[in-house]
């Protein structure tokens, strides 16, 4: 009898592993970030001693774009593009820095809802007193090509800011666009040193020829990432409902 016993619980116990094994629970299919080691799309990003070989404090921005093959020229308000900006401190030349999309001032997109191909370059920008990356102090990463796999990265992506952005470009004036500079009291008591705002001045076909007539006026300041070089050429005069000048584009 104690036998029978024995082999009636030993043929309960195998079935009940083979009946496991055939119809796995459904916590055991439902594969998560938490247990599989995946999730949403991290950065890591580091600059070289080249950039700066003290700590720098000021904010990091880093574009993504949905066709590989463009330019990184983020913000583009006539193309907009994922761009997303974090704020650091005492970074230090070498040290990595793990970023994530809830701690970002995103526009433009979400981090986390990024899927597929894109191209992606970072930039620091440690320059306070500049209104553009192109300005002593700033710096850059190459452009990247990049597969981004929703809610599936294993890994964050890695960025190194190794580029010096170098001097401000020069502004050059034209026949119909002049440079104007506005002194700031409040700007300069802000920063504790003498501050203008500056800003391109659009004149119209005709400005010259008809020196008593009144025109409307455009100045262009330029506004998050853009200055008022934006109205030298090329295609942001777009954002500014600039046609032609003086007959040229």
């Amino acid at each position: 009898m104690k036998r029978t016993f024995l082999i009636i619980g030993f043929l309960i116990f195998l079935f009940a592993c083979l009946w496991a094994g055939a119809f796995p629970s459904a916590a055991a299919e439902q594969e998560t970030p938490e247990t599989s080691g995946l999730q949403e799309l991290r950065l890591r990003v580091s600059f070289t001693a080249e950039v700066s070989p003290s700590p720098v404090s000021g904010r990091i921005i880093i574009g993504f774009h949905r066709d590989p093959s463009a330019p990184i020229d983020n913000p583009d308000l006539l193309d907009p593009q994922p761009t997303f900006a974090w704020d650091v401190r005492g970074w230090k030349p070498g040290e990595a820095i793990i970023l994530e999309g809830r701690d970002a001032v995103c526009r433009h997109g979400d981090l986390s809802a990024l899927d597929g191909w894109y191209g992606v370059q970072a930039s620091l920008k440690a320059n306070r007193m500049a209104r553009t990356l192109q300005a002593p102090g700033n710096a850059l990463s190459v452009k990247n090509v990049i597969f981004i796999e929703k809610g599936r990265m294993s890994r964050p992506l890695d960025l190194l800011i190794h580029v010096p952005a170098g001097p401000a470009p020069e502004f050059k004036e034209s026949e119909f666009i002049k440079e104007a500079n506005f002194p700031s009291p409040r700007l300069t008591r802000f920063y504790g040193k003498a501050q203008s705002i500056r800003a391109a001045v659009i004149l119209p076909p005709g400005y010259f020829q008809n020196p008593e007539r009144r025109y409307p006026s455009v100045y262009v300041m330029g506004g998050w990432g853009s200055s008022p070089l934006d109205a030298l050429g090329g295609a942001p005069q777009k954002r500014y409902g600039i046609k032609t000048l003086g007959g040229r584009g």
